[in-house]
């Protein structure tokens, strides 16, 4: 079974044109982040955090949603430095 609409679906995310935005949170091995959008919250988890005697690895959050990056972006957390911005992927 074919799907005749499948071109008339508007694409989203990366293959929309948008880029990969990677987000980190310095000396945290995890991170809640909860984050409020008019009268909608959002759950942002940040995970992958590890500390070893190699060296430590912060907590991330890897997104192509705009909206969710301008979330982020506007965030106290954010504003004061708790999350930081990683490098963008194509």
């Amino acid at each position: 079974m074919e799907n005749k609409d499948k071109d008339k679906v508007p694409a989203k995310g990366r293959a929309a044109g948008g880029k990969r935005r990677t987000y980190m949170a310095p000396g945290l091995l995890d991170l809640t982040l909860r984050l409020r959008a008019g009268a909608a919250w959002t759950v942002v988890e940040f995970t992958g955090g590890r500390s070893s005697g190699y060296g430590n690895h912060w907590a991330g959050f890897a997104t192509d949603d705009p909206v969710l990056a301008y979330l982020i972006e506007s965030s106290p957390e954010f504003k004061s430095g708790r999350i930081i911005r990683g490098r963008d992927e194509d």
